[in-house]
């Protein structure tokens, strides 16, 4: 939960746009992967609350509200889908991705008019993956070199001797 607080705040201390590379979503999905889903929905859903009242960022409204159902379902659903469902590692993070879109997606379209979101859920899918590509392509490629190093080193521990599953 740290790493997704301070590595937002070195993205923009930096002036890279949070909105571009996607800082924060790196954290969450490493927790739901490691730890699963319990423990990647909660830092998914404090995570972000906790670095908008600290530093800001995100702002209270309209992004919190987003940020926090998005990055809750990105550390649920990559969670449950390698530790518990034992999907491969791309596929997971694919899924997580596109869960934690859609959930914003149907947030905006059931709640736009009682938060004044001047916003269509298409709209917002697609400017978060045209805004945020760059971001997508640094997960997909930093996080499984990640998770294959830690697993390397988990295994060579012996720490996973009875649940040899990936």
């Amino acid at each position: 939960m740290t790493c997704g607080i301070i590595l937002p705040i070195f993205f923009h201390s930096l002036g890279i746009s949070g909105s571009i590379f996607l800082p924060m979503h790196i954290p969450v999905l490493l927790g739901g992967l490691i730890l699963g889903w319990r423990a990647g929905l909660l830092i998914g859903f404090i995570t972000p609350i906790i670095s908008s009242f600290l530093t800001g960022m995100p702002p209270l409204f309209p992004i919190l509200p987003m940020m926090t159902i998005e990055l809750a379902l990105y550390g649920a659903a990559s969670g449950y889908t390698y530790q518990s469902l034992h999907w491969p590692l791309f596929v997971s993070l694919l899924f997580a991705m596109a869960i934690g879109r859609i959930g914003v997606a149907v947030m905006i379209a059931a709640l736009a008019d009682s938060l004044h979101i001047q916003l269509s859920p298409l709209i917002y899918i697609i400017m978060s993956l045209s805004q945020g590509a760059l971001g997508v392509i640094i997960q997909l490629v930093f996080i499984p070199v990640f998770i294959n190093r830690f697993n390397k080193i988990i295994y060579v521990k012996g720490v996973y001797k009875n649940n040899e599953k990936k």
